[in-house]
C-alpha cells in the first residue's frame, strides 16, 4: 500500500470519526433539551430531592444503583 493510499484511509477514517461525534452532541442536544423540557422544578429543595439536578451547562441523572450520568452542551 502507498503513502498515499494510507494518508487517504486515513482522512476518510478522520472524517467518518468526526461525523460520528457530531450526531452524538446532536443526540445529546435533544435528549438534555428533552429532559429540561420535562422536568420543571420550582425551588432548590424540591431539586435536590429529585434524582434530575438540571445545570447551567446540562444535568446529572442520578441512578437508583449509585453513579451519575452527566449530560452536558458543548
Amino acid at each position: 500500500m502507498t503513502l498515499e493510499k494510507r494518508v487517504e484511509e486515513l482522512e476518510m477514517s478522520l472524517l467518518h470519526t468526526r461525523q460520528a461525534i457530531n450526531e452524538i452532541n446532536c443526540a445529546i442536544d435533544e435528549l438534555s433539551l428533552s429532559v429540561r423540557q420535562q422536568l420543571v422544578v420550582d425551588d432548590m429543595a424540591a431539586q435536590k430531592q429529585t434524582a434530575v439536578q438540571l445545570e447551567d451547562s446540562g444535568c446529572k441523572v442520578h441512578l437508583p444503583a449509585g453513579g451519575v450520568v452527566v449530560i452536558n452542551r458543548f
